[in-house]
C-alpha cells in the first residue's frame, strides 16, 4: 500500500512497532476493527470494507487534518450505512458503539456475484461509482470489488462523492439515465437536478407503470418516480397531472422559492442538522414527532409546523389503509389474487411461495392495480413526496377493483368501513 495513506491494520507499517509489517510488535488498539473491517466470512455487515490497494483508502472519507466525524457518523447511521440505527459514544474513552440491523438493499444478495451484474449500479458502491462515471459506456462486467469472499458493500462515501471536499459524482439527467422509456415526454421533461441526480438515478424504479408487460415490478423506494409522476400505472382517460400549487419538485432548485441548485433529493433530505442520515424528519415508531428540516426547507411553504405535522401523520394512517382496501379489494376479486411481502409478491393462492405465483392476469387494469399496490407499498413516504399523484392513483386503483368502472362513483361506498382512508382520499371525491 502506498505510504502517503494507510489505515491502521495489520497491513500498516503505522501500527507495528518496527514501523514495518511484521517488524516488532503489533499494535491491535491502533486498529479500529470494530467499524472499519468487514468478516469476509459472514454476510452480515460487521464493518466498512477498505481497499488496501487505495492510496487514498482514508481520505476517501476523511479529512485527516480534522477529527471531526459528525458525517462519518451520520452517514453510519443512514439506510446507505448498513441500517445501523444509534451510535453510542463513551465520553471518557471517546469509544463508540453502534447498534444495528442488516440492510436488505446490500446484504439480502451478495450483489458483487456474475449473477446481479444488473443489481450492481445501485446495490454497490464500486458499480454506481463506475456508472456515474459514464451511464452509456457503463458495463458492471468491468466492475472490480475491494470485497471479498461473502463480505457486502455498502454505499461509501466514494460512490456519491469524487473527494472527501464533497465533490459529487454526476450520472447526469433523469432523461438519460432511466431504465425505461415511457411515458417518454414526461421523463424527458425532468430538469437536470445537480446534486440530487445522484439519488434519482437509483430511486426512481426500474419500471413505469406504463411498461408492466411481461412484469409489473417497480422495485423499491421509487420517491424520484413519484415525485415526476413517472412511474405509477395510470388508467386511461385519467388526469395525472400537478396541481397548480404543487411545488415539491422544486425543491432543492431556483424555483419558487429560491432554494438552491442541487434539486429536491438533496434539497429536502440534507437540510437538517444531521443531513447525511438523510432523515428530514423524527419519529417515534410510525408517528412524526417533529420535522427537523421544517426552518431550512418546509417553512418556505407551510407556516405552521405543528399543523404540517398533523397532516402528515393523518396522510399516513390513511394512506396505509388505502393500501388495505387494495390489498382486499384484489383478493375478493373472482380469481382472487393475494398480496404478500415476498418475491413474486402475489399469489392465487396458499401457502405464498413462487410455485403459486398469480400469472394469470385478466386484463392491463388489474396488472396495473397490482402494479399500483407493489410501488407505493414499498414506498411508505409517497403521500409526502406528491401526494396528489399518490392519491389519485390510489384512488383510480380502488375505483376499478371494486366495480371494473374507473367513473368515481362507487369509491365513497366502497370505503364506508375505512374512515381514515376516506378522508385521505378527499372524502369520497377524486382528489
Amino acid at each position: 500500500m502506498d505510504d502517503d495513506d494507510g489505515y491502521h491494520g495489520p497491513s500498516s507499517p503505522y501500527s507495528w512497532s518496527g514501523y514495518s509489517v511484521g517488524v516488532g510488535t503489533f499494535n491491535g488498539e491502533r486498529t479500529i476493527f470494530d467499524s472499519h473491517f468487514d468478516d469476509g466470512i459472514t454476510s452480515e455487515i460487521e464493518g466498512y470494507v477498505i481497499d488496501p490497494t487505495s492510496s487514498r483508502a482514508c481520505r476517501d472519507c476523511h479529512n485527516q487534518h480534522n477529527a471531526d466525524t459528525t458525517i462519518n457518523i451520520d452517514w453510519a447511521n443512514s439506510a446507505h450505512g448498513g441500517f445501523i440505527l444509534q451510535t453510542t459514544t463513551d465520553p471518557d474513552t471517546h469509544k463508540y458503539t453502534v447498534t444495528e440491523t442488516e440492510g436488505a438493499a446490500f446484504v439480502h444478495y451478495d450483489f458483487k456475484g456474475a449473477d446481479r451484474l444488473a443489481c450492481q449500479r445501485c446495490h454497490t458502491s464500486t458499480g454506481f461509482k463506475n456508472f456515474s462515471a459514464d451511464p452509456s459506456a457503463y458495463d458492471p462486467i468491468n466492475n472490480i470489488f475491494a470485497a471479498t469472499d461473502k463480505q457486502r458493500e455498502m454505499i461509501y462515501c466514494w460512490a456519491c462523492h469524487s473527494s472527501n471536499a464533497g465533490d459529487l459524482r454526476d450520472p447526469g439527467v433523469f432523461a438519460d439515465i432511466s431504465p425505461y422509456s415511457s411515458p417518454s415526454a414526461r421523463i424527458s421533461a425532468v430538469p437536470d437536478l445537480e446534486g440530487s441526480n445522484i439519488c434519482m438515478s437509483c430511486h426512481s424504479g426500474r419500471k413505469s407503470g406504463q411498461e408492466i408487460f411481461g412484469g409489473f415490478d417497480a422495485h423499491y423506494l421509487t420517491a424520484g418516480g413519484i415525485l415526476f409522476r413517472t412511474v405509477g400505472y395510470e388508467f386511461d382517460g385519467q388526469d395525472y397531472s400537478n396541481v397548480i400549487a404543487f411545488a415539491h419538485d422544486q425543491i432543492g432548485t431556483t424555483g419558487n422559492p429560491d432554494m438552491g441548485s442541487n434539486g429536491p433529493c438533496a434539497g429536502c433530505h440534507m437540510k437538517s442538522d444531521d443531513g447525511h442520515t438523510l432523515h428530514n424528519l423524527a419519529k417515534s415508531g410510525t408517528t412524526v414527532t417533529d420535522i427537523t428540516a421544517y426552518d431550512n426547507v418546509c417553512s418556505k411553504c407551510h407556516a405552521d409546523k405543528a399543523s404540517l405535522i398533523t397532516m402528515l401523520n393523518n396522510h399516513y394512517v390513511g394512506y396505509h389503509e388505502a393500501l388495505d382496501v387494495i390489498t382486499a379489494l384484489l383478493a375478493a376479486l373472482p380469481a382472487p389474487v393475494y398480496y404478500e411481502q415476498g418475491y413474486p409478491y402475489f399469489f392465487r393462492q396458499a401457502p405464498y411461495i413462487y410455485p403459486n405465483a398469480f400469472t394469470a392476469w385478466p386484463d392491463k387494469d388489474t396488472l396495473g392495480a397490482a402494479f399500483n399496490l407493489k410501488l407505493l407499498k414499498n414506498l411508505e413516504g409517497a403521500y409526502a413526496h406528491n401526494h396528489v399523484y399518490t392519491q389519485r392513483l390510489i384512488y383510480d386503483t380502488i375505483d376499478f377493483l371494486d366495480d371494473g368502472t374507473v367513473d368515481g362513483a362507487s369509491v365513497a361506498a366502497t370505503l364506508v368501513s375505512a374512515p381514515d382512508a376516506l378522508a385521505y382520499l378527499g372524502g369520497g371525491s377524486r382528489p
